[in-house]
């Protein structure tokens, strides 16, 4: 059934005209908002219905995605700290290894250097008794060299001496030893005969 709209107007207390509507139009108004606002609550609680699961799924999923999160970091975390030690303890061998081959190049160093230091005084003493024999040596050889070259002078000028003395005094000395041969034959001769004198008188006795 239609009502037609009618309003009626009245003066306030401050002389201001308000419309009042139709008491009839103005409960069916009324009856349409309570519906629509019954609707709305209704519409609201539905919504919050779906606005309390949303929340629920949510936190649901916030829970799981924490607790994933948790376990991923707790995870990586793990996965650090045993890597970390990990490498901390192969580093440590690295260092150790890099450590051990320096002290081993620095005995072996100072060993090498100390054999050397020790070889050193031997070699140079070998080496100046080596150049002392050759100096010594040489020096010998010179001096035996010059000695003998000495002695061969002077034995050539005594051997010249000699040559120049026999043979100006050659003819005295041939005489001296002609009369001496002479006279040892004579005196074997006279020897032999007297010899020979004793033999017949003791034959003959």
């Amino acid at each position: 059934m239609f009502h037609p709209s009618t309003a009626m107007v009245v003066h306030g207390d401050g002389g201001d005209e308000e419309l009042i509507e139709d008491p009839v139009v103005l409960g069916t108004s009324r009856i349409q908002r309570r519906q629509q606002g019954f609707v709305q609550e209704e519409v609201i609680v539905n919504n919050l219905g779906v606005v309390d699961k949303l929340d629920r799924v949510l936190q649901d999923s916030q829970a799981r995605n924490d607790e994933k999160l948790l376990e991923l970091a707790q995870y990586a975390h793990d996965h650090v700290i045993n890597t970390v030690a990990e490498t901390e303890e192969r580093l440590g061998y690295h260092i150790r290894d890099y450590l051990d081959g320096i002290h081993a190049h620095y005995d072996a160093s100072m060993k090498q250097q100390g054999e050397l230091q020790a070889v050193e005084p031997d070699r140079r003493l070998s080496s100046l008794e080596h150049n002392i024999q050759e100096r010594a040596q040489t020096s010998a050889v010179a001096a035996v060299g010059s000695l003998a070259n000495k002695l061969e002078f002077h034995f050539n000028s005594a051997l010249a001496a000699m040559e120049t003395t026999l043979n100006g005094h050659g003819t005295t000395h041939e005489s001296v030893c002609e009369m001496r041969l002479q006279s040892a034959s004579k005196q074997a001769q006279d020897d032999f005969e007297a010899s020979t004198d004793l033999q017949s008188d003791w034959i003959e006795k």
